[in-house]
């Protein structure tokens, strides 16, 4: 099954292309009032670091709404598609920030929030289909200093979890205590 729709597909043939990196960082409760949630909408699209200028581009939340996604030098650490039962982890960082985002940082909870990854494109983004999902996964551990923020997002699916601990044993079923009389019926 494919991530992309058919207006991505085609953009995604042509000779040129310019990808914009959207992320959805949703529902973040407050440390104070956990049932007040604020979601951030981030993208790299027009972020210069050295003149701090960036152009906020207009594209789609999570309930298909226009939402303004903010620009700033976020970057996102590519997932390498394996057959291995590992949970698969990413990065997403945030260089430049100043003290007043660091400081905002300590009155929500960043740990355990949902992240959807997205890979957009310039003239696609007045359709909700517009882009390629590329990963979705929680914040697992967020490492914030003066100058970056750096947030490790694991997977939410691995076969590890889905896979039986052990092969199955004839021995084991029904599992009948030896202390027991095997002539009367045991419930408990």
């Amino acid at each position: 099954m494919s991530r992309a729709s058919a207006r991505v597909k085609a953009e995604i043939v042509q000779a040129e292309i310019a990808p914009i990196l959207l992320v959805r960082i949703l529902n973040i409760p407050r440390t104070n009032n956990p049932a007040s949630k604020e979601s951030l909408y981030l993208t790299d699209c027009d972020f210069d670091p050295v003149t701090k200028s960036r152009t906020n581009i207009n594209w789609f939340n999570e309930a298909g709404t226009a939402e303004v996604y903010h620009s700033c030098g976020v970057k996102f650490e590519q997932v390498q598609v394996s057959t291995d039962n590992t949970i698969e982890t990413s990065t997403i960082s945030l260089d430049n920030v100043d003290r007043t985002f660091s400081a905002l940082a300590q009155f929500y909870k960043l740990n355990g929030v949902e992240v959807h990854v997205f890979r957009g494109f310039r003239d696609l983004l007045a359709y909700p289909d517009g882009a390629q999902l590329l990963f979705v996964g929680h914040i697992k551990k967020a490492v914030i200093t003066e100058t970056a923020i750096n947030a490790e997002v694991w997977a939410d699916f691995s076969l590890k979890k889905k896979c039986p601990r052990r092969f199955y044993c004839i021995n084991d079923f029904p599992y009948i205590p030896a202390a027991k009389d095997v002539r009367r019926v045991y419930r408990g």
